[in-house]
Protein backbone atom coordinates (compact mmCIF):
# COMPACT_ATOMS: atom_id res chain seq x y z
CA UNK A 1 0.00 0.00 0.00
CA UNK A 2 0.98 3.55 -0.73
CA UNK A 3 0.10 6.68 1.17
CA UNK A 4 -3.22 8.34 -0.26
CA UNK A 5 -4.77 4.92 -1.22
CA UNK A 6 -7.21 3.16 1.60
CA UNK A 7 -7.43 -0.32 1.04
CA UNK A 8 -6.38 -3.34 2.31
CA UNK A 9 -6.83 -6.48 1.47
CA UNK A 10 -9.38 -8.09 4.27
CA UNK A 11 -7.46 -11.36 4.27
CA UNK A 12 -4.11 -9.13 5.31
CA UNK A 13 -6.24 -7.63 8.43
CA UNK A 14 -5.81 -9.01 11.19
CA UNK A 15 -6.78 -6.85 14.19
CA UNK A 16 -7.92 -3.14 13.74
CA UNK A 17 -8.75 -0.30 16.46
CA UNK A 18 -10.06 3.67 15.91
CA UNK A 19 -8.64 6.30 18.52
CA UNK A 20 -11.01 7.98 20.77
CA UNK A 21 -11.14 10.93 18.61
CA UNK A 22 -11.95 8.74 15.09
CA UNK A 23 -8.66 10.89 13.44
CA UNK A 24 -6.73 7.89 13.27
CA UNK A 25 -7.70 4.19 12.56
CA UNK A 26 -4.46 1.35 13.10
CA UNK A 27 -4.53 -2.08 11.27
CA UNK A 28 -2.80 -4.89 11.79
CA UNK A 29 -1.69 -6.38 8.64
CA UNK A 30 -1.21 -9.82 8.82
CA UNK A 31 2.06 -11.20 7.55
CA UNK A 32 3.32 -8.30 6.83
CA UNK A 33 4.74 -7.21 10.61
CA UNK A 34 3.50 -4.06 10.16
CA UNK A 35 0.90 -1.45 11.34
CA UNK A 36 -1.08 0.90 9.05
CA UNK A 37 -2.32 4.34 10.12
CA UNK A 38 -5.17 5.14 8.16
CA UNK A 39 -6.95 8.66 8.19
CA UNK A 40 -10.69 8.45 7.92
CA UNK A 41 -11.77 11.44 7.17
CA UNK A 42 -9.23 12.25 4.00
CA UNK A 43 -9.79 8.91 3.46
CA UNK A 44 -6.12 8.31 3.35
CA UNK A 45 -3.24 5.93 4.44
CA UNK A 46 -0.96 8.19 6.74
CA UNK A 47 1.59 5.69 7.09
CA UNK A 48 2.76 2.09 8.30
CA UNK A 49 5.50 0.99 10.75
CA UNK A 50 6.58 -2.37 11.38
CA UNK A 51 6.75 -3.52 14.44
CA UNK A 52 9.76 -5.24 15.08
CA UNK A 53 11.95 -8.23 14.80
CA UNK A 54 10.83 -10.57 11.31
CA UNK A 55 9.62 -13.39 13.89
CA UNK A 56 6.77 -10.40 15.29
CA UNK A 57 3.14 -10.07 14.17
CA UNK A 58 0.45 -8.43 16.02
CA UNK A 59 -2.02 -10.09 18.41
CA UNK A 60 -4.30 -7.95 19.62
CA UNK A 61 -3.54 -3.75 19.56
CA UNK A 62 -5.19 -0.68 21.66
CA UNK A 63 -4.73 2.98 21.07
CA UNK A 64 -3.20 4.98 24.14
CA UNK A 65 -6.95 6.39 25.36
CA UNK A 66 -6.46 10.54 25.06
CA UNK A 67 -3.48 10.08 21.82
CA UNK A 68 -4.04 9.55 18.33
CA UNK A 69 -0.83 8.78 18.03
CA UNK A 70 0.18 6.09 19.81
CA UNK A 71 -0.79 2.30 20.19
CA UNK A 72 0.15 -0.63 22.32
CA UNK A 73 0.36 -4.28 20.77
CA UNK A 74 0.49 -7.38 22.22
CA UNK A 75 2.94 -9.31 20.02
CA UNK A 76 3.23 -12.97 18.55
CA UNK A 77 5.56 -14.75 16.75
CA UNK A 78 2.78 -16.15 13.96
CA UNK A 79 2.40 -19.60 13.68
CA UNK A 80 3.89 -22.18 15.56
CA UNK A 81 5.41 -20.45 18.08
CA UNK A 82 4.18 -18.64 21.50
CA UNK A 83 1.31 -16.99 21.52
CA UNK A 84 3.17 -14.16 24.10
CA UNK A 85 6.17 -12.25 22.55
CA UNK A 86 5.07 -9.01 25.34
CA UNK A 87 3.58 -5.81 25.06
CA UNK A 88 5.21 -2.74 23.19
CA UNK A 89 4.37 0.75 22.70
CA UNK A 90 4.62 2.84 19.60
CA UNK A 91 4.40 6.59 19.25
CA UNK A 92 4.33 7.67 15.83
CA UNK A 93 5.12 4.45 14.40
CA UNK A 94 8.41 4.60 16.78
CA UNK A 95 9.25 1.74 18.99
CA UNK A 96 9.67 2.81 23.16
CA UNK A 97 12.31 0.75 24.09
CA UNK A 98 10.67 -1.15 27.43
CA UNK A 99 8.51 -4.63 26.53
CA UNK A 100 6.61 -5.99 28.73
CA UNK A 101 7.19 -9.75 28.80
CA UNK A 102 4.20 -12.32 28.58
CA UNK A 103 1.76 -14.14 29.22
CA UNK A 104 -0.41 -11.33 27.88
CA UNK A 105 -1.68 -11.84 24.35
CA UNK A 106 -5.28 -9.73 24.71
CA UNK A 107 -5.01 -6.69 26.30
CA UNK A 108 -7.63 -3.76 26.66
CA UNK A 109 -7.25 -0.15 28.74
CA UNK A 110 -8.18 0.99 31.95
CA UNK A 111 -9.72 4.71 32.15
CA UNK A 112 -6.24 5.82 32.89
CA UNK A 113 -3.92 5.70 29.75
CA UNK A 114 -1.47 4.81 31.63
CA UNK A 115 -2.72 1.29 33.39
CA UNK A 116 -3.57 -1.32 30.81
CA UNK A 117 -5.20 -4.79 31.85
CA UNK A 118 -3.46 -7.64 30.32
CA UNK A 119 -4.45 -11.81 29.97
CA UNK A 120 -4.14 -14.56 28.03
CA UNK A 121 -7.06 -15.37 26.41
CA UNK A 122 -6.61 -19.20 26.22
CA UNK A 123 -7.77 -20.44 29.02
CA UNK A 124 -5.15 -22.39 30.68
CA UNK A 125 -3.97 -23.50 34.45
CA UNK A 126 -1.41 -20.44 33.98
CA UNK A 127 -3.60 -17.55 32.85
CA UNK A 128 -3.43 -14.33 34.91
CA UNK A 129 -4.83 -11.47 34.34
CA UNK A 130 -2.50 -8.08 35.12
CA UNK A 131 -1.96 -4.61 35.23
CA UNK A 132 0.21 -3.18 32.97
CA UNK A 133 2.27 0.16 33.15
CA UNK A 134 2.45 2.77 30.42
CA UNK A 135 5.26 5.58 30.03
CA UNK A 136 5.27 7.12 26.86
CA UNK A 137 8.09 8.94 26.90
CA UNK A 138 11.32 8.34 24.95
CA UNK A 139 13.23 6.13 27.25
CA UNK A 140 9.35 4.41 28.30
CA UNK A 141 7.17 1.53 27.01
CA UNK A 142 5.13 -1.21 29.25
CA UNK A 143 6.07 -2.63 32.36
CA UNK A 144 4.48 -5.80 33.51
CA UNK A 145 2.71 -5.18 36.57
CA UNK A 146 0.87 -7.13 39.54
CA UNK A 147 -1.45 -9.94 38.81
CA UNK A 148 -4.73 -9.17 39.57
CA UNK A 149 -6.68 -12.50 38.87
CA UNK A 150 -5.58 -15.79 38.32
CA UNK A 151 -7.62 -18.43 36.32
CA UNK A 152 -9.08 -20.09 39.68
CA UNK A 153 -10.61 -16.42 40.90
CA UNK A 154 -11.95 -15.88 37.59
CA UNK A 155 -13.33 -19.25 37.36
CA UNK A 156 -15.31 -18.33 40.72
CA UNK A 157 -16.59 -15.17 39.75
CA UNK A 158 -18.30 -16.50 36.69
CA UNK A 159 -20.27 -19.32 38.88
Amino acid sequence: MRPGTMRAPARAIRTSTISDDGRRIYVALDGTKRIAVYDPMARELVETFRIGEAERRVEDLEVVPGRNDAVVVSLNPGPGGSRNKGIAAFVEGVALPKIAPGPTNAISYSDDPTVLFGHNSAFSPHTTMLTLSVDLSSDGGVERGQPIASRKTIRSIAT
